[in-house]
């Protein structure tokens, strides 16, 4: 069995024209462009190479990152990304005269499904398609119809002369980002900011604490308040687990068990961390604290969004589960195990014999199994941080699909989530590996940051107490392979200061939690729905263990052709 490819042919002929542009083969583009019907976009692609070779890969993922966090990064990135084409137009046209052509074929190639769009759908679009039809009129020489006085001074803005100099034209591109869109908070680079589309009631938080409603930068971790701790730090742990416990109800681990929980996973890179493990999310009519009752209604607006989107979505959802399900039944046939049954007819069991003359029991007798069960059990935990706010009812149609398709194999699937706030990383059971409705997932809800080696390192700890655990477990991790916490990680080696937990130290501490959960003999494979900027994290921390997903429609091929793999190197 080969490996399963981590790109499609379209993503390596988009990747070439990048490195092309660059004029670096190394490079894994931070970007990728495709035309409407799938194949690579050879004007955007050569643009984004050409942005590496003038701005330099750094300061371009740098500046993307500073707004990552945000709900509206998608709308920051197609604005930026109008002012670095026409930066890099005139940059290289003197080097690149058929650029011109090419430009103009980008230009044609937008207008061709959109010609018919009046002036009052195209406006509804939002600033980022009217700046972009600007753009593009401009180019094919016409006069833009629907700018008004505000849009044409941000088209302006928007047209950077290519004698600016890189610095120069990454900070007006800031600059116009916090101008336009009133957007400012630069500062985290890389890390996860919050929804900005929360309630206003919860801003005050961010000055702080972290919410699930309003996330930001804290001035200390909860847990490590717990050295040393003086009255006013008692009362802010006190004050942080009751915020959980209002958010996500009782631990459903007694005491004991989860102050043993944190006392074995709760070290090292994790020493200021706390944990808390749940089931579904509980009901918050009668809920003291106001922020929890914020939470309960945006979690239940969400999860009819959820339930919505399934519904709307009902044909490739079910074309997509029979499909999964069908391939599973095939590959399982040689993994499954004959779960011997009780009969009037058989195999004498002496050990039950007693009960035939004394309790007028007559099924002492042991038959095969007529439907033999596959000896594997799966678990989907899926990343549940403000960073997949955008994605939610993708990610719980997903993890919906792939627990319905199981579930019909007759393997027992467990789905959780889990995030991290106020020094917690909460792992949520929303369905049991014994519940038969996979209904219960589409309470999924993002919000929180995601502390991913915790996560793991409490899920192979949750597997130890299991009561029925089967021979053969594989875990399915949907997630964008970007792991960050607003908790830091304690001091280590001469260093006396604490760092944050995200980067490049959050990817070898998630690898880490991933190697140990393999010597468990756990398989653990990843549904990458990220950007291409974090492909060498998630390679790091999977290897080839994933498959990509960029549309619904990919899932039951995709996953189907990850599960094949794991099986096959399960009986190699």
């Amino acid at each position: 069995m080969r490996p399963v490819p981590a790109m499609s042919a379209e993503e390596r002929r988009a990747m070439g024209m990048v490195r092309n542009g660059a004029e670096d083969y190394e490079i894994t583009p931070p970007f990728l462009s495709y035309r409407p019907d799938g194949q690579a976009d050879l004007y955007r692609n050569t643009v984004i190479g050409l942005a590496v070779k003038w701005l330099g890969f750094e300061p371009l993922t740098s500046l993307f990152a500073s707004w990552s966090g945000s709900s509206r990064a998608g709308l920051f990135d197609g604005i930026a990304w109008l002012g670095i084409e026409n930066y890099i137009y005139e940059k290289e046209l003197p080097l690149r005269p058929h650029l011109a052509a090419l430009r103009r074929e980008c230009a044609a190639e937008f207008f061709a499904g959109r010609g018919g769009l009046s002036r009052q759908q195209m406006m509804a679009g939002g600033p980022l398609l009217q700046q972009q039809a600007a753009r593009w009129e401009s180019v094919l020489g016409r006069e833009p119809r629907f700018v008004f006085a505000k849009e044409k001074r941000l088209k302006e803005a928007l047209e950077p002369t290519g004698d600016l100099a890189p610095a120069q034209l990454l900070q007006a591109l800031r600059e116009i980002i916090a101008e336009y869109f009133h957007f400012s908070d630069f500062r985290l680079s890389g890390a996860h900011r919050p929804s900005e589309g929360r309630s206003l009631f919860l801003r005050k938080e961010r000055s702080h604490r972290d919410s699930l409603l309003q996330r930001g930068d804290w001035e200390d971790a909860a847990g490590g308040q717990r050295m040393g701790r003086t009255a006013a730090a008692r009362a802010r742990e006190a004050a942080d687990r009751a915020y959980i416990e209002a958010c996500f109800g009782p631990p459903c681990l007694s005491a004991r068990e989860l102050a043993r929980m944190e006392k074995v996973l709760c070290q090292d890179a994790h020493a200021f961390c706390r944990l808390w493990v749940c089931k579904s999310r509980p009901e918050h009519e009668h809920a003291e604290q106001k922020e929890a009752l914020l939470f309960a209604r945006e979690a239940a607006e969400q999860a009819g969004k959820n339930a919505d989107f399934i519904r709307k979505e009902r044909v490739m959802v079910q074309a997509g589960i029979r499909s999964l399900s069908a391939r599973l039944a095939v590959m399982l046939e040689n993994f499954a195990q004959e779960l011997p049954e009780t009969g009037v007819r058989g195999r004498l069991m002496g050990e039950r014999a007693y009960r035939m003359p004394l309790l007028q029991d007559p099924a002492v007798f042991l038959k095969p199994a007529q439907d033999p069960r596959p000896d594997l059990s799966v678990d989907l935990l899926l990343d549940a941080s403000a960073s997949r706010t955008a994605s939610q009812e993708m990610i719980a149609a997903q993890a919906y699909m792939l627990a319905e398709s199981m579930m019909k194999c007759r393997i027992p699937v467990r789905v959780l989530c889990f995030r991290s706030l106020r020094g917690y990383t909460v792992l949520q059971i929303l369905k049991e590996d014994k519940e038969r409705s996979a209904a219960p997932i589409l309470q999924y809800f993002a919000g929180g940051w995601n502390r991913d080696g915790l996560a793991l390192k409490a899920l192979e700890y949750l597997e130890t107490l299991r009561e029925d655990p089967s021979s053969r477990r594989l875990l399915l991790v949907l997630t964008d392979a970007h792991p960050s916490d607003s908790t830091e990680m304690p001091p280590e080696g001469r260093s006396p200061l604490k760092h944050s937990y995200e980067g490049a130290a959050a990817t070898e501490d998630t690898a880490a939690a991933a190697a140990d959960l393999r010597k468990k003999r756990i398989r653990i494979a990843a549904v990458f729905t990220g950007s291409h900027s974090h492909l060498e994290a998630l390679k790091t921390i999977y290897g080839n263990h994933f498959v990509r997903i960029r549309h619904m429609e990919q899932l039951a091929q995709e996953a189907g052709t990850l599960l094949e793999q794991e099986l096959i190197q399960w009986r190699g």
